[in-house]
């Protein structure tokens, strides 16, 4: 094989690599702090967070017939009045995506 063919070779056995590599690590859920930053980022335009938190372990979540690795955690706001309203989430562990966005309700 002369130089210019092992380097094509070289090339693309690289470049395979380097693709499933990437592929695998799209693939991997977020860590907790990613998905809180997510979820923070999605609600911060209609809330005044004053403060969030999330569970550190991922667990199953079923909506309907689809079920999904979750992390699930809170949100606090607190409007003009100085009134604090608690939020519960739930957000998918591979995209950071709300799946459910809801008051705290005191039983």
């Amino acid at each position: 094989m002369n130089k210019s063919a092992r380097l094509v070779t070289v090339l693309g056995l690289g470049f395979l690599g380097g693709f499933f590599v990437q592929r695998s690590l799209s693939h991997s859920p977020l860590s907790p702090e990613q998905a809180l930053a997510r979820v923070k980022a999605s609600v911060k335009q209609v809330l005044t967070m004053d403060g969030a938190w999330i569970f550190l372990q991922k667990e199953p979540w079923t909506n309907g017939k689809l079920t999904y690795e979750v992390y699930k955690g809170g949100l606090t706001e607190k409007t003009k009045d100085n009134e604090i309203i608690h939020y519960d989430f739930i957000a998918d562990a591979q995209t950071g995506t709300l799946l459910s966005f809801e008051t705290q309700t005191h039983q």
